[in-house]
């Protein structure tokens, strides 16, 4: 759908409609004097209903007004603001700055600043989303009114003359803004002026997390009110006038002793906005309360102060959907024998006390009228009630109660697929809110299965199936919106319905308190597969921004360990937020794998790193002995970016069972397979196969004494060979950032909401940039064997150059210098960091030309018997040298690499160094079914094996 434009081309003439994509050749050619700060995808032919209203899509800048009859006050006020925005990080080049030319300035911020990528359709409820960030910026003289919906804002065009006093609106530089003076600003506005280039925006994590909060809070409040559409507002009867209860209030003879100004205001002005009443009709009304009211509070302490704080609580109110009359609120204002006669009480006010169980009855009726602030009863007129205080069903003798739990605010849960889920509601048991619950769709199919949950809250249900089951309707009907369910924790890539690009994909960061994405348009929740609180439960959005004062512990992380070690370890842990976005494109990312003797601070090290994905929650780690499976599937399937540790993985302590299960996920997880489990129901008149299938997504790390050396294994790791050497003269280092581990927190914080907002071409560049630089340093004898090592160190160095781009927002060039030597220290041991990696066919081969020097009879591979070594070739005898190989891996306990002759011999068949697959004028060719194969010595050099005696 098309996004449009309006302006009018004289001031106080006709809005015309213009295409949002013709705005610049507008403003050059046409040179209105005003038009729409936003694009809206309705052209407004013809009256919208109210959900018409509510579903318009917007796209534009953030921007503010700073509107004052002294320009000095303005002024004062703007540079305040500038500064804020400093503050919170943001560079106020890639912002765009005006002085107005008679009251005040303008600021647009570019929505990739708190968005990242900018929905094409535009963003539901957009001005009210601005009005709530700029409430939360806000500073005196920012006005509140400009954040209206439908067309939009009216906003002056630059340079375009002024009707009023001849001058111009202009555009102004950051440092022409922060040293702007009235005489100044009077001089640049007396001319019109070119456009100012700004810097390309990029994301600001402290205004995106704003943004998500602000649309959060916003999408609620529409909710809520969609929900109680059918319902009349209680001031309508009054029609438009002030009900006798203000009467006192607006004089401030009827308000009791200790209620709060900021309490009075907000209240006023809900009412006079509800009422229809002006922002002159309301300050005048109220004159008696803003001068008779007494506060201790220096920012209340004047009339003028109390008249401006209601002035801008009446422009933040005024069509905000997130405030609502209250006649509770309203009531606790009240002194207690005014509230008696209070008019906006009649029918509606009924004290906060729930209602009591008589002694002996198992029913309870239900009240005439519902508790101030709680949600409408949901179908008043059928055979079921719900309100706060329980579940009523329709007798003969009135609704009687039949559950005790209020079920509030149902919201529709969805899968990605579209699948229905069930509902998320507000609970509350005997009127006390127990908090959000889901309810699955099976839950509601009988009274059985719905008593089961609601036993787990402490209630139970007495209806019956028919009544249970209307349930689902009544909240179908109920339910105006829908979420949809994310079941994997940390940084996502998600497939909104209707997709048809990767374009349409969503990046959020999903944990069991908060789902987080900068772009506006579907509402996700976590909805856990195997726990409905999260495998990880990860709390990382809590943590408090990265600021300056954090840049000496940053230093102290940086020198924890060698220079190698910490650049593949910190390198990998950052780059785990970009798990899914890197396998997207890629189909692929390394594990890590921490090994080294005892003490050398393996353990530890994984701990504090793995605290960057984390605040106060200690990191998931897993103890692999002793473990289960399902506890693993469950832990690989529920992350997306948090890494899952495996700690002391010693393969003498495991069951084959369990290593193999653990090797087949840890060789599955490179390329994310798909996982299926099956099982049969335990009910034994149907007896139903069930298929589980589970995404092994989880970055993985493993932690041993011991090299896990398998190839298929090895290939797919980064490796890291920690020694207590390494942490020589770094302790210091190490144990100050261990004892404020929780600041981790807040570098992962700050990695989360790059990665929402990263442009994904940029990333696919740097990766694919830094594998061609790491494959540029393999050597050529083993480069056809190290695309994959290569590539998972090119994950490494894209970890490295994402912090240093992070920290940059932050600390601008302070830590480039260290983090360039991390990059330089893998770089520059590229050799050092390709394992040794034989094909299993070479690593028996390694170990028969072992045999070849060994004591032991029984074992040792005899020249002549067992193989000969002829000039540049070896011809080997596969059974004779396979049997005694087997005899000698089984007598150490080690692990057989080929099953039988048939499995070694077909191994041999495809391996590179096999010259000739039958040589029957070998000296070792003994009788007609004598397997002898001649083997290159040059390849077998080449793969690293042994010579042979």
């Amino acid at each position: 759908m098309a996004l449009y434009m309006f302006l009018q081309l004289e001031e106080k003439s006709k809005w015309i409609p213009a295409l949002a994509t013709e705005r610049d050749s507008i403003a050059k050619t046409r040179k209105p004097a005003l038009v729409s700060v936003l694009d809206v995808n309705n052209s407004f032919e013809a009256d919208l209903t109210l959900d018409e209203i509510r579903g318009l899509r917007y796209a534009g800048p953030l921007y503010f007004d700073f509107d004052a009859e002294d320009i000095e006050e303005a002024t004062q006020q703007f540079k305040v603001f500038l500064n804020n925005l400093r503050a919170k990080n943001v560079d106020l080049n890639m912002v765009r700055l005006y002085a107005t030319g008679k009251k005040g300035y303008h600021i647009e911020v570019p929505a990739q600043i708190f968005m990242g990528k900018v929905p094409s359709a535009g963003t539901l409820h957009l001005p009210h989303i601005y009005r709530e960030m700029a409430h939360s910026l806000f500073v005196d003289t920012l006005d509140m009114r400009v954040y209206s919906g439908k067309r939009g804002r009216m906003w002056r065009c630059p340079n375009v003359k002024r009707g009023d006093n001849g001058k111009y609106k202009v555009q102004i530089t950051a440092e022409e803004a922060l040293e702007i003076t009235p005489e100044i600003y009077a001089e640049l506005c007396s001319s019109p002026r070119n456009s100012l280039p700004i810097e390309p925006p990029s994301l600001n994590p402290e205004l995106g997390l704003l943004y998500a909060q602000s649309r959060d809070k916003v999408e609620k409040a529409v909710t809520k009110k969609r929900s109680r559409r059918a319902v009349a507002s209680p001031l309508q009867r009054f029609k438009g006038e002030w009900p006798d209860t203000f009467e006192g209030i607006l004089q401030g003879v009827t308000i009791k002793p200790g209620a709060g100004w900021n309490h009075i205001s907000m209240q006023l002005a809900i009412v006079a906005a509800e009422l229809g009443k002006s922002e002159d009709q309301l300050l005048a009304d109220a004159e008696g309360v803003i001068g008779n009211h007494e506060s201790d509070s220096t920012r209340y302490n004047t009339p003028s102060k109390r008249r401006q704080d209601l002035r801008e609580m009446f422009r933040y109110c005024s069509g905000n959907p997130t405030m609502e009359y209250s006649v509770g609120a309203i009531m606790a204002l009240l002194l207690p024998e005014v509230r008696a006669n209070a008019d906006i009480a009649f029918g509606d006010f009924v004290p906060d006390e729930p209602p009591t169980r008589p002694e002996g009855g198992d029913h309870t009726e239900e009240p005439e009228k519902d508790e101030p602030g709680s949600a409408p009863f949901v179908a008043n007129n059928g055979p079921l009630r719900i309100s706060k205080t329980g579940i009523f069903a329709r007798t003969d003798d009135g609704y009687k109660n039949i559950c005790d739990l209020g079920l509030q605010n149902p919201l529709g849960m969805a899968k990605l697929d579209g699948d229905h889920l069930g509902y998320e509601v507000d609970v509350t048991l005997d009127g006390v809110a127990k908090g959000k619950r889901f309810i699955p769709m099976n839950a509601l199919g009988t009274r059985s299965q719905f008593n089961n949950w609601t036993l787990l809250l402490g209630a139970s249900m007495r209806g019956t199936d028919q009544q249970v089951s209307s349930l689902a309707d009544l909240f179908r009907k109920e339910s105006t919106v829908t979420v949809y369910a994310v079941e994997r924790e940390g940084i996502d890539v998600v497939t909104p319905p209707g997709s048809n690009s990767t374009d349409d994909e969503d990046i959020i960061w999903s944990s069991p308190d908060s789902v987080v994405c900068l772009r506006g348009g579907i509402s996700y929740r976590y909805h856990g597969v195997y726990s409905a609180q999260g495998t990880y439960r990860s709390d990382l959005m809590s943590a408090p921004d990265l600021t300056e004062e954090d840049g000496d512990y940053i230093q102290d992380l940086l020198s924890i360990n060698s220079a190698q070690n910490v650049a593949k370890m910190l390198g990998w842990f950052s780059a785990a937020f970009l798990t899914q976005l890197i396998r997207k494109k890629f189909k692929r990312f390394p594990s890590l794998q921490v090994y080294g003797q005892a003490g050398a601070g393996k353990s530890m090290t994984v701990i504090l790193l793995n605290h960057m994905h984390y605040h106060m929650v200690e990191p998931r780690q897993f103890s692999v002995a002793g473990q289960t499976q399902f506890p693993i599937i469950a832990a690989v399937a529920t992350s997306a970016s948090l890494p899952l540790v495996f700690e002391e993985v010693k393969r003498r302590q495991l069951h084959k069972t369990m290593v193999d299960f653990l090797q087949n996920i840890l060789r599955s997880n490179y390329t994310a397979d798909h996982l299926s489990r099956g099982s049969l129901s335990r009910d034994r008149s149907v007896r139903e196969l069930t298929v589980t299938d589970f995404t092994n997504a989880a970055p993985i790390v493993f932690v041993g004494e011991a090299l896990e050396d398998q190839s298929a294994i090895l290939e797919r790791c980064v490796t890291v060979a920690m020694s207590k050497t390494d942490r020589y003269g770094r302790d210091k280092h190490f144990e100050r950032c261990l004892d404020r581990v929780h600041h981790m927190g807040r570098i992962g914080k700050a990695l989360a909401m790059g990665a929402l907002a990263i442009d994904r071409d940029v990333l696919h560049e740097r990766v694919t940039a830094n594998f061609r630089a790491v494959t540029g340093q393999v050597a050529e004898t083993v480069a056809d064997d190290a695309t994959r090592p290569a590539f998972n160190l090119a994950i490494a160095l894209t970890g490295l150059n994402f912090l240093k781009s992070t920290l940059s927002r932050v600390f601008g060039n302070r830590f480039n210098s260290r983090i360039g030597d991390l990059e330089d220290a893998i770089m520059s041991n590229v050799m050092d960091s390709i394992p040794r990696n034989m094909s299993e066919a070479s690593r028996v081969l390694d170990t028969m030309a072992n045999l070849t020097r060994s004591e032991d009879d029984q074992v040792r591979l005899l020249p002549g018997v067992d193989y000969i070594v002829n000039g540049a070739h070896l011809e080997l005898k596969l059974r004779n040298a396979f049997d005694k190989y087997v005899r000698y891996q089984r007598s150490l306990g080690l692990e057989v690499l080929f099953d039988s002759h048939n499995a070694w011999q077909s191994a041999l068949i495809n391996y590179g160094g096999t010259v000739q697959r039958a040589v029957p004028d070998s000296d070792l060719w003994d009788s007609p079914k004598a397997v002898v194969f001649k083997l290159s010595l040059a390849y077998m050099d080449k793969e690293g094996i042994d010579s042979f005696k």
